[in-house]
């Protein structure tokens, strides 16, 4: 069986720490990253928007941007957090692709605590680019706790408490949905009840790029995939993606990879049977 790995992941780190506290009051906090808050010590009782979560040792504490929270505790203990903000290709955030629970406590196998310490200690190091690898790999191995761990439990985050911005999830879902079809501006921005003007503004202020383009990407991306497990020809996967015909595929596809659309076929094919054989003696 063979998968094939495209996501490409933007990660911004701005604070490690450990901090140990005799009673903690913070109230109506708000930051413009996520806060990952590991309880390494203590019992805290968190909120946010009229609702609240205990959080035991062993917990961690999960805050989005931009949404006031509160956290309380009458005891002493101890947090491993930190403020970061992970995406996927185009600035979709993985904690919005992922909706996680406020608090999510860790299956027991969870190296959490393990890893935020070595997290810390290469965080304090001289900047090299193989400190950046190796603060990246061990970011990664921590959202991957989060996430594992929130999947096991198998609840869903509460609708009270949308993770901002959210304004554009539902556009995105639509995108992704009808690649096939003539997707306009004009159309998007009616979905959020929105000028198609100002909808472009505040999409690009989100993601970073427009709505158009992320419609290029997309549809870009989705002919990788198709290259990758179908053998489908180029003018189905050209319709299928909203790419017109095989021409126009194959040009858009050459300007974005550096390569045609059977290029890249044919280096997919090689790659799983170059290396070595299953008979390989």
């Amino acid at each position: 069986m063979s998968e094939q790995m495209r996501e490409q992941l933007s990660l911004s780190l701005s604070m490690v720490e450990t901090s140990s506290y005799e009673v903690l009051h913070l109230v109506d906090k708000e930051y413009s990253q996520w806060i990952l808050s590991h309880i390494l010590t203590g019992e805290v009782t968190t909120s946010s928007q009229g609702y609240s979560w205990q959080g035991h040792t062993g917990d961690v504490m999960i805050h989005p941007p931009h949404l006031p929270f509160s956290e309380i505790s009458s005891q002493a203990g101890t947090h491993q957090w930190c403020l970061l903000d992970i995406s996927l290709t185009q600035g979709l955030a993985l904690f919005r692709h992922y909706p996680i629970l406020p608090v999510v406590t860790l299956a027991p196998s969870t190296q959490f605590a393990h890893h935020f310490c070595a997290l810390e200690q290469t965080w304090k190091e001289p900047a090299t680019p193989l400190r950046k690898l190796r603060i990246a790999t061990l970011v990664l191995q921590l959202v991957s706790s989060v996430l594992e761990s929130c999947q096991h439990v198998g609840s869903a985050r509460p609708a009270v408490l949308p993770i901002p911005p959210d304004r554009f999830r539902g556009v995105i879902r639509y995108i992704t949905e009808h690649l096939d079809q003539k997707l306009a501006r004009e159309n998007l921005a009616a979905l959020v009840h929105l000028h198609p003007s100002y909808f472009d503004r505040a999409f690009r202020q989100d993601y970073g790029v427009s709505p158009m383009h992320m419609v290029r990407q997309l549809r870009l991306r989705q002919g990788l995939r198709l290259l990758e497990t179908t053998n489908l020809p180029l003018s189905a996967i050209a319709y299928t993606c909203g790419l017109g015909d095989a021409g126009y595929f194959n040009r858009v596809f050459h300007q974005h990879y550096g390569q045609t659309p059977g290029q890249y076929r044919q280096s997919i094919q090689r790659a799983m049977t170059d290396y070595i054989s299953p008979d390989a003696s």
